[in-house]
């Protein structure tokens, strides 16, 4: 992803996916038996579907149009999207892959103890959320927000990480101001 649009590497060749500015991530999503890479950029996000083994630009996601940072797939099939400005965003996305059918905007009154800045991680296959005080993990039973007990015990003072980097299955690091952490979930 970059200013000028997405870029397929293919050994040296270099080729032009997609023309949507600002490609800042790209994650593999399966439904059913389709694989799709979705990719959040500086307006939309964008789905790519696989050609004879080759990524190409399939379109935009109607209903949605922000820039997101940074983004996970829950276990639902739910992207939680880390807003540049905004805070957290839940979407749900249409069996099509074209459009968001539900858009959901999570603030203080959700759960949250800030609105701006929020962490969007994976830990353990479970999407969790950080405000920079302790994480938050969403309560699909009860459509909520709810501080992750358990998980901020044990990470004490790193329960307020601005970021989080999966090293392997259990190991991630944790990233608080200037200090990293290892930890084993």
């Amino acid at each position: 992803g970059h200013t000028n649009g997405t870029f397929r590497i293919d050994g040296e060749k270099i080729e032009k996916i997609s023309d949507v500015n600002g490609g800042f991530e790209i994650k593999k999503m399966t439904r059913g038996n389709e694989e799709y890479l979705i990719q959040s950029t500086y307006s939309t996000l964008v789905i790519y579907k696989k050609d004879y083994n080759t990524w190409t630009f399939s379109n935009n996601i109607r209903g949605f149009i922000e820039p997101v940072i940074h983004f996970e797939i829950d276990h639902l099939g739910n992207l939680w999207a880390q807003h540049l400005n905004l805070g957290l965003y839940m979407i749900k996305i249409n069996p099509e892959m074209d459009s968001a059918i539900t858009v959901k905007h999570f603030e203080k009154k959700h759960g949250l103890d800030s609105e701006r800045n929020i962490l969007v991680a994976k830990i353990a296959n479970r999407v969790v959320f950080g405000t920079g005080k302790q994480l938050y993990t969403y309560d699909d039973l009860n459509d909520s927000i709810l501080p992750y007990v358990q998980l901020n015990q044990k990470l004490g003072k790193f329960k307020g990480a601005q970021r989080i980097i999966q090293v392997r299955d259990t190991l991630y690091w944790f990233i608080q101001d200037q200090v990293a952490a290892l930890f084993k979930i």
